[in-house]
């Protein structure tokens, strides 16, 4: 199956990548559930104090996001896996050394306004602990992008935690928070290669 075909598999919302791993995640629980786990698999936030993060397109274009959501799938014989819907021009999923080569530039020397901070947490972690109730998208009433058909993702007494508990990264309580080049170290295995 073509990387485009298989991006086509799952559900996707433009502009709600947190619910777009989420659904992805749920959908690999229940294909997978007699395999494997979710052991291997990171749901991964990357955003800064000031929502500045920088992007590239395959093109070189920069783009720059409030916050992003991807999920990596880590394995300890094969390259690491990164799945990013939003990724376009790059294979889905596409290989983790590819994707920081090409998404990240690491190599760029990032002013402080736009150095990337990481919220790693794990697939089971984010499907236990998410709430949204996709205010974040309302500008006077009106979704600023169409939300997703599904149903709103929401924990029993919680309306919203996605900007506290998960995008503000000076917020500890959910997964751990780590700088570029500690996630690029973490990530990058044995069988990749920059």
């Amino acid at each position: 199956m073509e990387a485009g075909s298989l991006r086509k598999k799952y559900p996707y919302q433009y502009c709600y990548c947190e619910e777009n791993i989420y659904k992805l995640i749920e959908v690999f629980r229940e294909e997978e559930c007699a395999d494997r786990d979710l052991a291997d698999d990171y749901v991964v936030f990357i955003s800064n104090p000031n929502k500045t993060v920088p992007f590239y397109k395959f093109d070189g274009t920069r783009i720059v996001w409030d916050y992003h959501v991807i999920l990596i799938r880590k394995h300890t014989s094969r390259p690491t896996q990164v799945f990013d819907f939003d990724a376009q021009g790059l294979p889905f999923p596409c290989p983790f050394a590819v994707y920081a080569t090409v998404t990240l530039n690491p190599k760029e020397q990032l002013s402080k306004k736009f150095l990337r901070y990481f919220r790693v947490l794990t697939a089971t972690e984010y499907l236990a602990t998410l709430s949204s109730d996709r205010s974040h998208m309302l500008r006077g009433g009106t979704y600023a992008q169409p939300p997703p058909d599904w149903p709103l993702i929401q924990r029993p007494g919680i309306a919203t935690n996605l900007f506290s508990d998960f995008v503000d990264m000076s917020n500890k309580t959910v997964g751990e928070v780590i700088d570029q080049q500690t996630f690029l170290n973490f990530f990058f295995g044995i069988t990749d290669s920059l």
